[in-house]
């Protein structure tokens, strides 16, 4: 039953805000540490007490604003999103108990909002509210709206998207979702996790970190733009090493040694498909473009953005 209508005019369901105290929970038992912890969750009055995170910044502000940037961002990430998958993938966790989990965190409203917005939207245009920055239209239209090759791939995408739960992961995990200090991050805004792609998580950050590196060049910030740089490179290399080389439990299922490197090279392919998702035009949103995306776009148009 929606009990409140959000700012785009879609009625929120209160199981919005137990799937979100449910995955913070999850996440923190996975990496103890990884997420605000919650203390309490009372599912009567929708009401959670968590961790006081007063001490730490959202990264975001951190990229733009010239904050204390935790220079383990890459390991510590990519340890974590490794952790996710052994931990709730077919691969390495128990098959039953992975399934119960699956349902537990089946979630339709955020999934279908991904769906549209991150997928269908940004490729067809069918709403006419993707913003494109003025002169890039035609360049846009050509490439992206009449592009079949493009439609195609980001379809098998977006089939992914809805048909895998290959691991547990937080479904809108970017520069904006994150808490740093300089020792130490911590993800949040976990309203949107299910079990789907395991390459989903890393190539939404991957997408955001090339916007933070595309603004700090096209402001002239160049100490920002080489963190990011060493950061990009790092989290992917992480991510790979914490994949392959972690330990397969004796329960395990018996394929798993044999479908290692090939589950591996997936999952990589996956992040490089979803970091070229994020990055392709957005539709509009409530609060307008975010300043990295326009910082990325103007710099793009002065060559500043290349890879």
């Amino acid at each position: 039953m929606a009990s409140s209508i959000s700012s785009s005019g879609r009625p929120i369901v209160r199981e919005r805000n137990r799937r979100e105290a449910r995955a913070l929970i999850l996440q923190n038992e996975i990496w103890p540490g990884s997420a605000p912890e919650v203390y309490r969750f009372d599912e009567d009055i929708d009401a959670m007490v968590m961790e006081d995170l007063s001490d730490y910044a959202v990264m975001r502000g951190v990229l733009l604003d010239g904050g204390a940037r935790f220079d383990g961002f890459a390991t510590r990430l990519g340890q974590i999103l490794a952790a996710n998958f052994r931990a709730t993938s077919d691969l390495m966790a128990d098959h039953v108990a992975r399934k119960n989990r699956v349902r537990d965190f089946i979630n339709p409203e955020l999934c279908e909002i991904s769906e549209r917005l991150v997928f269908t939207e940004p490729i067809f245009n069918r709403t006419g509210a993707n913003s494109v920055e003025a002169g890039n239209e035609d360049l846009v239209r050509s490439i992206v709206y009449a592009s079949e090759d493009l439609q195609r791939e980001v379809g098998k995408l977006k089939w992914r998207f809805m048909t895998s739960s290959e691991s547990f992961i937080h479904g809108d995990l970017h520069t904006g979702s994150i808490f740093m200090r300089a020792d130490d991050i911590k993800l949040f805004d976990s309203e949107f996790a299910f079990f789907g792609p395991a390459g989903y998580d890393l190539g939404n950050v991957l997408a955001h970190l090339l916007f933070a590196r595309a603004h700090a060049r096209y402001t002239g910030d160049d100490a920002c733009a080489s963190w990011v740089e060493a950061q990009l490179g790092q989290l992917v290399e992480t991510f790979a090493h914490h994949l392959a080389g972690a330990s397969i439990p004796d329960e395990a299922d018996p394929f798993a040694p044999a479908l290692e490197p090939w589950v591996l090279r997936n999952v990589l392919l996956d992040a490089a498909g979803h970091c070229g998702t994020e990055v392709l035009p957005r539709r509009g949103r409530g609060k307008g473009a975010r300043p990295h995306d326009v910082g990325a776009r103007r710099a793009s148009r002065c060559g500043a953005g290349a890879a």
